[in-house]
């Protein structure tokens, strides 16, 4: 029975350990895509788990569709937070993702303004000043790269809106059981 009570935090360790082996495996840029999707399965399954085990003690649906939603968001809210944690994890002690895409993403930049036309095109982009030397532009490329890739940044945009995936997913599912499963 612990089991029921621990299961979304089992699918966040399961998620973190599944990041790391996929970051491993096929690449920072494959793995990152790949986590999404495995979130969003993940979310659904300890959705979907909420429901079977509040009801697979009880046929008869003994709760209001708030409630239900409530138990999924709850659960749900259980896993999100897992994954904050297992992110910080991965980001800040596992891995150096966080360089490394800071890295590529500087390369991309300070090659498009290797020429006076790349040059003059991020100065009107940005609205810089028009004469703007190209170590200023090099070193301002370099702070705005620093600060758009970041651990906070990962997880200030990562845990909302996965916190929306779940609200969505759990009125999804709540309607789901009640109109198929339980008739």
């Amino acid at each position: 029975m612990r089991f029921k009570s621990y299961f979304p935090w089992y699918f966040a360790a399961l998620w973190t350990v599944l990041r790391l082996v996929l970051r491993n495996t096929v690449g920072i840029t494959e793995a990152r895509n790949a986590a999404i999707l495995i979130n969003i399965l993940m979310i659904l399954t300890v959705v979907f788990l909420s429901m079977w085990f509040f009801y697979r003690q009880r046929p008869a649906p003994v709760s209001s569709f708030l409630e239900d939603v409530k138990r999924c968001v709850r659960n749900a809210s259980m896993y999100i937070i897992g994954v904050g944690i297992g992110m910080g994890l991965y980001y800040g002690v596992m891995t150096n993702d966080i360089e490394e895409l800071r890295n590529a993403h500087t390369l991309v930049r300070l090659e498009e303004i290797s020429t006076e036309e790349g040059l003059q095109a991020y100065v009107s982009a940005t609205r810089s000043d028009p004469g703007i030397s190209r170590a200023a532009a090099e070193h301002q490329i370099i702070q705005d790269v620093h600060s758009q890739i970041s651990l906070s940044k990962q997880l200030l945009f990562g845990i909302p809106l996965l916190l929306v995936a779940s609200i969505f997913y759990a009125l999804l599912t709540v309607v789901f059981w009640r109109q198929v499963l339980l008739k």
